[in-house]
């Protein structure tokens, strides 16, 4: 048990995935989505999970290839993992979700909106792959995900601390003075594991194709019918606040949530504010 989060085992495709679970089994579920590189359901989602009113059922899993769950060598995919998505509500007995993705996790989410638009109650989109049409650098991005050089960058932050708080300022944190030691120890730990990049590496290898983004969500967010929230950091670089405000503007039931000095790792550098936004978020939707 993590906080009074507790943990068990699913099943994806014959692979254990670790499953997470805050809930009295009879309140409104929502269902929590990580995003990649290093991340993983708690990781990104305890200090929120932690924060919930008593009346939500809280779920997280850690996606095949992260965390607790199995690492097998497979093409891993956004098609791939919201087809997992649904089997965790399957397992779960959920006929329907709140989902709140961040990330790679909010274009699962996105996915799997698309492919089951009644099983999803409302979306919860923070710094989501899928709001922007390209990524950044997109040529050189996909020559450095396909080259030895991606992996080497993983062994090179992971040989000195400094380099793991680099990391999280240049990129996840708005405010290095939010950048806890047990963040940055913990980071650094999973950077010491074996083949830590080997998931995130195999997705953008698929996904970022040699003619453009291979599973088109982009195109597509007009068909979302469900109330959606976008949460942003207004200053990250990886989803950038102009795409995050075409996107509110393109879906036809957004609202748009800015958490000021943040970048990629929004919820995670200000989990209150985020959990308050959220919260109000999913009363409005439960009273409409």
């Amino acid at each position: 048990m993590i906080n009074n989060i507790n943990t068990f085992d699913l099943e994806f495709r014959a692979h254990k995935l670790r499953a997470y679970q805050r809930s009295s089994g009879s309140g409104i579920p929502v269902l929590f989505l990580h995003g990649g590189g290093l991340d993983s359901a708690m990781l990104s989602w305890q200090e929120v999970i932690s924060m919930m009113p008593p009346e939500y059922d809280c779920f997280a899993v850690d996606l095949l290839g992260y965390g607790e769950s199995d690492k097998p060598d497979l093409t891993y995919s956004v098609p791939l993992y919201a087809e997992l998505v649904l089997s965790v509500m399957d397992q779960l007995g959920l006929a329907s979700a709140h989902l709140v993705g961040l990330s790679l996790g909010g274009g699962v989410a996105i996915a799997s909106a698309l492919n089951a638009p009644e099983r999803v109650r409302s979306l919860t989109l923070t710094d989501a792959w899928g709001l922007s049409k390209t990524i950044p650098f997109y040529r050189f991005s996909r020559w450095f995900v396909n080259s030895s050089w991606n992996a080497k960058s993983y062994r090179w932050m992971g040989k000195k601390r400094s380099r793991v708080r680099w990391l999280i300022t240049t990129s996840l944190f708005g405010n290095s003075s939010n950048v806890s030691d047990m963040l940055a120890e913990e980071l650094y730990e999973l950077l010491q594991h074996p083949n830590c990049n080997l998931a995130w590496e195999s997705l953008q290898r698929y996904e970022i194709g040699k003619d453009g983004i291979t599973t088109d969500l982009h195109s597509h967010l007009g068909e979302l019918s469900m109330p959606v929230l976008i949460v942003n950091g207004e200053m990250d670089f990886g989803v950038p606040l102009k795409d995050a405000k075409a996107a509110a503007e393109f879906i036809p039931h957004a609202a748009l949530f800015i958490i000021k000095g943040a970048k990629h790792w929004a919820q995670k550098e200000y989990p209150r504010e985020f959990t308050y936004r959220l919260c109000l978020f999913l009363q409005e939707g439960s009273e409409s």
